[in-house]
């Protein structure tokens, strides 16, 4: 039974900004392994905390699930034994495990892109345990027991490239197909969800709530870059001193890690400082609290005064979108992809008029610095959508006009010149 299975122990410990694991297997002995990776992925590849934690617990569930297999060796020196069936069956016991959870949407592409999440981290440990350890047969694309095309230090992040190193993946799971599969929220939402926080929450909140979501949709900042911003970075004296383009912001929270720029406009870094010296100010007066008990940050809780965490900023909009009737699952990330989807808009039209590229590689690349995003790959079905919508409009438009070509298709070229009229 689930609740009888052997499991490795994990215990978080943080130093410097830094995450690390001390891992006890269920007979209460270290498991190196396991610790040395969290080492690696902290300090060598220097991953933020929620990415160590991620890429730790999904390496642990594949010692959960050795170490249910019987007589194994160890609680981790079966490692220079794993082989490809055994990789397999992880995969499909994974797989009935996502797909019969309580909190799973019981699609099956869905549960499959999860295994495959997992199933690469294991591949890409194994990879590093092979090279720490200096072992020369348990990984790699030739008689070895784990089939992959892997070199250890690859760092591609193309996913066509990922389906081909990594054999055991499930296959045809919609995450590179060239269509948006997620719910992309409309404006007709955005002004949904803004009514609903007005109406459900006290001034204070709603007004939080309500910035928060500006920021989302005109920034598509993540929820950890949200909660992470600090009042300092919207303080007078940086405002005086922005340019005419807006006020350059790093949040403190990124994904990876990462310390990428963005420029916020005027308007939104006053918004930001009015809510801080307005709104926040007096909420935390009328709680007699101080300003070192909110720590500095912009985002506070109502009911502590200390940094709202992120797990709380998506519950709330995760009730928000429930609320409004947007599909299960729907949340805060959900105005990313709306974000992402008027910046192709524009950058396509923008490129048009300039008589630029606008091929998908190329809009793709530059949306993506916007965007804090390293892998333009993942903007591609973005681009070929909004692309694709903006000739629909401009084609229908022309032929309530009567003035398209009765006798033939458009051509590529006619397809892109009409993007210059929308």
């Amino acid at each position: 039974m689930e609740t009888e299975r052997k499991r490795v122990s994990l215990r978080q410990v943080n130093q410097d900004g830094r995450r690390y694991y001390i891992a006890y297997s269920p007979d209460d002995e270290l498991v190196p392994p396991l610790m040395d990776y969290s080492m690696y992925l902290s300090d060598r590849k220097a991953l933020d905390e929620k990415s160590v934690e991620k890429m730790i617990r999904n390496v642990a569930s594949f010692f959960d699930f050795m170490l249910a297999i019987p007589n194994v060796i160890s609680s981790w020196q079966f490692l220079g034994h794993v082989h490809d069936r055994l990789l397999e069956q992880y995969r499909d016991a994974e797989y009935e495990r996502v797909i019969r959870s309580k909190l799973s949407s019981k699609e099956s592409r869905a549960a499959q892109r999860t295994v495959n999440a997992k199933l690469m981290d294991v591949y890409n440990f194994l990879l590093w345990y092979q090279h720490a350890n200096k072992l020369g047969e348990l990984i790699g694309p030739f008689g070895c027991r784990v089939s992959c095309r892997k070199v250890f230090g690859d760092e591609t992040t193309d996913r066509f490239q990922k389906a081909n190193y990594f054999p055991l993946l499930f296959k045809r799971t919609g995450a590179n197909s060239g269509t948006v599969g997620k719910y992309v929220p409309s404006d007709a939402d955005v002004c949904a969800l803004s009514d609903y926080m007005r109406s459900s929450f006290t001034e204070f909140v709603a007004m939080r709530n309500l910035l928060a979501l500006t920021l989302a949709t005109e920034m598509g900042w993540r929820r950890g870059s949200i909660v992470s911003l600090r009042c300092s970075q919207f303080s007078a004296e940086r405002l005086a001193k922005m340019s005419d383009r807006g006020l350059v912001c790093v949040p403190p929270s990124q994904k990876f890690g990462y310390q990428n720029g963005f420029v916020v406009s005027p308007e939104l870094a006053l918004n930001v400082f009015n809510f801080i010296n307005d709104c926040r100010a007096a909420f935390l007066e009328e709680m007699e609290w101080d300003e070192e008990r909110a720590d500095g940050h912009v985002f506070i809780s109502a009911s502590t005064g200390r940094p709202l965490r992120d797990n709380s900023l998506s519950g709330i909009f995760g009730k928000a979108m429930k609320a409004i009737g947007a599909p299960r699952r729907a949340g805060l990330h959900s105005l990313r992809g709306l974000f992402a989807e008027k910046k192709v808009g524009d950058e396509t039209v923008a490129r048009v008029a300039l008589g630029m590229d606008t091929s998908v590689t190329s809009v793709s690349t530059a949306v993506a610095l916007e965007m804090g995003q390293r892998n333009p790959e993942s903007l591609r079905a973005y681009v070929n959508e909004k692309q694709s919508e903006l000739v629909r409009r401009a084609v229908a438009r022309l032929g309530k006009e009567g003035k398209l070509p009765q006798d033939r298709p458009l051509s590529p070229e006619e397809r892109a010149r009409l993007l210059k009229k929308e």
